[in-house]
């Protein structure tokens, strides 16, 4: 996936605009032709509120109920390319598909082809906001996203042209020889990486368990920047470590072949 140049957008204005937002459900009726006073509005709102879950994090979007004036125009035009008739509603269809199967990120599991039009529309949408600080963020996210990509593609065919390389062997027992010691090499040689990216992610949870707390809390970071209250620190750590016990004694049950 070919990454295309970084245009800079013009400067943006500095000066402080008036704060304002809007709830998601004021929102409804242009995202999706609903109107308020509709009988269909209700469903429609959930709908809306479904895809914002799924696609919290893409969209930039940290407090679902409040969505902030500067992020209006492009939060309604993604969350509109994914509502029933949406050019992306296919793309969404997969994820619900994938989060039902394995709970895990859809975007882990889509075609390089899929990616680039998430990414394409999550452009499109960051480029429909005026120009702040927090859109100059986005859209070297949306850069990172394409770079991203592009090292997938690089790792794939790299791991191709190997496999390639050793089935050009004929010799059996030496094929299967080298190919014995790349998987190793793939094992070992990659270790300690792997242990430092779960460490990575397993950092992203803890903070994303302080950010729900405090949201439970009527609290958005995003909005209102504050030190997170020692409580809080330490009963999200308790969580995470509450749950990572029981998924070990889970392991442990099913190994022995007993039922919790």
């Amino acid at each position: 996936m070919g990454r295309p140049k970084k245009e800079r957008s013009p400067k943006y204005n500095k000066s402080d605009r008036e704060k304002k937002s809007y709830s998601l459900a004021s929102l409804v009726p242009e995202i999706t032709g609903v109107a308020k006073d509709d009988p269909g509005f209700r469903a429609a709102y959930q709908e809306v509120k479904r895809i914002v879950k799924l696609q919290k994090e893409m969209l930039g979007i940290q407090n679902t109920l409040r969505i902030p004036q500067e992020k209006r125009n492009g939060f309604v035009m993604a969350v509109k390319r994914l509502y029933h008739g949406g050019q992306e509603r296919d793309l969404y269809e997969k994820m619900k598909q994938i989060e039902i199967q394995n709970g895990n990120d859809p975007t882990g599991q889509f075609s390089m082809n899929d990616l680039e039009r998430l990414i394409e529309m999550y452009k499109a949408s960051v480029n429909a906001d005026p120009d702040t600080e927090e859109k100059e963020r986005l859209l070297e996210h949306v850069e990172i996203e394409y770079e991203f990509g592009d090292r997938i593609d690089n790792i794939r065919k790299q791991m191709l042209a190997d496999i390639d390389l050793v089935d050009t062997i004929q010799n059996p027992q030496r094929k299967i020889t080298y190919m014995r010691q790349y998987e190793e090499l793939l094992q070992q040689k990659l270790a300690e990486w792997r242990q430092e990216v779960r460490f990575a992610i397993r950092e992203e949870k803890v903070v994303q368990k302080m950010v729900h707390s405090l949201e439970e809390y009527g609290i958005d970071l995003v909005t209102s920047p504050i030190e997170i209250p020692d409580t809080i620190v330490q009963q999200t750590l308790l969580e995470i470590v509450k749950e990572d016990v029981e998924k070990i004694a889970k392991r442990i049950m099913e190994k022995n072949g007993l039922q919790s």
